[in-house]
């Protein structure tokens, strides 16, 4: 009976025209993950589904290819963000923004190492939030060290 199922879905038209909709050119590997599946299945289901089994491929194949499905985890790419694109696109070396970069560098060099290490995390997690989620530091401490950091390297570049 698998056997039969198995041919049964890698030759049905109707079947093979719903894997190419759901997978594209992945069609093939999606009909073999569904006679797999279906290899997986002792005869008593195999039985009892032999009625209604070009309804159950449907449901099993949509199932497989929605976004948590074990299909798209396995074979989909993931997709091109666009805006890394755009990015990749105007990357230009930036002579005065690295000099920019350097002299806060520097200005850096001349803190504590605290206040030194507390501005590096804001610049990495954007915000005051998040800093006092990874450090465990109250959210007024972060805020008053970066405010100080940033001003005074201001005055100096």
């Amino acid at each position: 009976m698998k056997e039969r199922f198995c041919n049964h879905i890698l030759k049905d038209p109707y079947l093979n025209s719903l894997a190419y909709r759901l997978a594209g050119e992945d069609k093939e590997d999606l009909k073999q993950e569904l006679a797999l599946i279906v290899c997986d299945k002792t005869e008593q289901e195999l039985e009892k589904m032999e009625g209604y089994f070009n309804f159950w491929c449907v449901r099993v194949m949509i199932n497989i290819t929605g976004s948590c499905g074990n299909f798209t985890k396995l074979f989909r790419q993931p997709k091109l963000n666009a805006e890394d694109a755009i990015f990749d696109q105007q990357l230009e070396y930036d002579h005065y923004t690295d000099e920019i970069l350097n002299d806060v560098d520097n200005a850096l060099q001349n803190f504590h190492w605290y206040k030194r290490e507390l501005f590096k995390l804001y610049i990495e997690c954007g915000s005051f939030r998040k800093v006092e989620a990874a450090v465990g530091i109250n959210h007024s401490s972060v805020f008053q060290t970066v405010t100080e950091v940033k001003k005074t390297i201001k005055e100096r570049i």
